[in-house]
């Protein structure tokens, strides 16, 4: 689950034309009940549309990874560094 989601975010923004470089993804987990990524980039990237998060996971929810994942919420923080981490939790489906 963690290697699609990251292939899942790399293709999104490679196919968007962005410098996938430019946004870290330091931290994608999953454990029975969801997943959590953690990424950090620049806030002049991250609220551009290719790039901005909210935008790519309702669309990699629409894919195969919908079957698994259902609703995610995400938390943005300005680190001291000027760039942003975003915080995303994503529910698994229960059945």
């Amino acid at each position: 689950m963690e290697d699609a989601l990251r292939t899942g975010i790399q293709d999104f923004l490679t196919a968007q034309g962005f410098d996938t470089q430019r946004i870290e993804l330091p931290v994608i987990e999953c454990r029975s009940n969801g997943c959590e990524i953690q990424a950090v980039g620049y806030p002049e990237d991250l609220g551009k549309s290719p790039a901005d998060l909210q935008r790519i996971f309702p669309s990699l929810l629409k894919g195969d990874l919908g079957n698994e994942l259902h609703e995610f919420s995400a938390l943005h923080r300005s680190r001291n560094d000027h760039r942003v981490l975003i915080l995303v939790h994503l529910s698994r489906k229960t059945t």
